[in-house]
């Protein structure tokens, strides 16, 4: 199935929608530098990607959003969360400016009862390495190829 985003010059992205399996059907925002530059091969290769999570990837998610949650709250604001909490409700991908990497970088925004104010976001690297983090993160205007930026996301 050949999937063909469209400009939609309110978001300032490339937009389309996927299957992503056990997540559902999902949004995605394709980054680019404006309507006369399409999406990359890479970032369309990604795009793939998102709708074959391996199950065992999505499985970690709650443990990488309790890692977040450890490292950037206090105990007193986490302490009571149910292991529920740690679960993030998916709706929207964002396929940041890539081109020239051998390496797939996307996110994943969703809400989460840790944080509901600004949502959290799942950085996935290939099919190999997520992490979760701020999901103010993945509306960053990061520059093309920015992989240095996103695998300080994942350390």
């Amino acid at each position: 199935m050949v999937i063909t985003p469209t400009w939609d010059e309110t978001l300032d992205a490339w937009t389309t929608e996927t299957d992503a399996g056990a997540l559902g059907y999902i949004e995605v925002l394709i980054k680019t530098d404006g309507s006369s530059q399409p999406p990359t091969t890479r970032q369309l290769s990604t795009l793939k990607l998102i709708s074959t999570l391996p199950p065992s990837l999505v499985a970690e998610i709650p443990s990488k959003a309790r890692e977040y949650v450890e490292g950037y709250m206090a105990e007193d604001d986490y302490e009571d969360l149910a292991e529920e909490d740690f679960r993030i409700q998916f709706s929207l991908a964002i396929i940041p400016r890539i081109r020239n990497t051998d390496d797939h970088f996307f996110f994943l925004i969703g809400h989460s009862d840790i944080d509901e104010e600004h949502g959290v976001a799942c950085l996935f690297k290939n099919h190999e390495r997520c992490g979760v983090c701020h999901g103010d993160h993945a509306y960053e205007n990061y520059p093309w190829d920015a992989t240095h930026e996103f695998e300080w996301l994942l350390r």
